[in-house]
C-alpha cells in the first residue's frame, strides 16, 4: 500500500510540473577572445552543452556562452560564478577548458537520493542546481587548424576544418561537415 501511495503521489506532482522551453534561457554570463591567425591546434573541453568549431578565412575568434534553461537565474548564479573558462595559448595552440565548482573543489551539487528520485519523476524539472546550467563554446578558427575536441552531455558541429580532427563526446550528437 505505501510503494502505491507513493507512486500515486509522484504522478499527482509530475501532473502540476511543465518542462522548460527555450523562451526560457537566461544567459548567465558570457566570455569571449581572439584565435591568433597562427594558432595551428585547438584543443576544447566543455561539459554540459554545445561546441560548434567553424574554420574560415579571416575573423577568428572564440565566444563562451553560460545559460541556465528553466528561467530562474537567480536559482543559478552562484554556481554560474564559481564556473571558469581557462584559455591558453602557447606555440601556435589554443587551449580552452570549461572548468566547473565540482571539478575545482567548489561546493558539490546537490545530489541525495531524494532529488535524483524527483529529478527522474519530473522529467528533470527538480534536481541539482547545476542541472539546468548550459555552457557553450563557438569558435572561428583558422582554416588550416586542427581541431580537438572534448564534450560531455551536449552537441559538437565542426565545419570546414582542413587540418585533423579528433572528437571525443559522450552523450551529444557529432555533426562533422567540410572536412579535408
Amino acid at each position: 500500500m505505501k510503494n502505491f501511495l507513493l507512486v500515486a503521489s509522484c504522478f499527482a506532482a509530475l501532473s502540476f510540473v511543465t518542462p522548460a522551453s527555450a523562451a526560457d534561457d537566461t544567459i548567465l554570463r558570457t566570455q569571449a577572445g581572439v584565435v591568433q591567425a597562427d594558432s595551428h591546434t585547438v584543443q576544447v573541453e566543455n561539459s554540459l552543452g554545445r561546441v560548434n568549431v567553424l574554420a574560415v578565412a579571416e575573423g577568428f575568434g572564440w565566444e563562451w556562452t553560460l545559460r541556465t534553461r528553466d528561467g530562474t537565474p537567480t536559482r543559478h548564479e552562484t554556481y554560474a560564478q564559481e564556473c571558469r573558462l581557462e584559455v591558453h595559448e602557447a606555440n601556435g595552440t589554443l587551449q580552452l577548458r570549461v572548468v566547473r565548482p565540482d571539478e575545482h573543489g567548489g561546493e558539490r551539487p546537490s545530489s541525495g537520493l531524494l532529488r535524483g528520485f524527483l529529478s527522474v519523476v519530473t522529467l528533470g524539472t527538480v534536481s541539482s542546481r547545476t542541472g539546468n546550467v548550459q555552457s557553450d563554446l563557438t569558435l572561428k578558427v583558422p582554416l588550416a587548424s586542427g581541431v580537438n575536441v572534448r564534450n560531455r552531455f551536449g552537441p559538437v558541429r565542426i565545419e570546414a576544418a582542413r587540418g585533423a580532427v579528433t572528437v571525443h563526446n559522450q552523450n551529444g550528437d557529432v555533426n562533422l561537415a567540410d572536412l579535408a
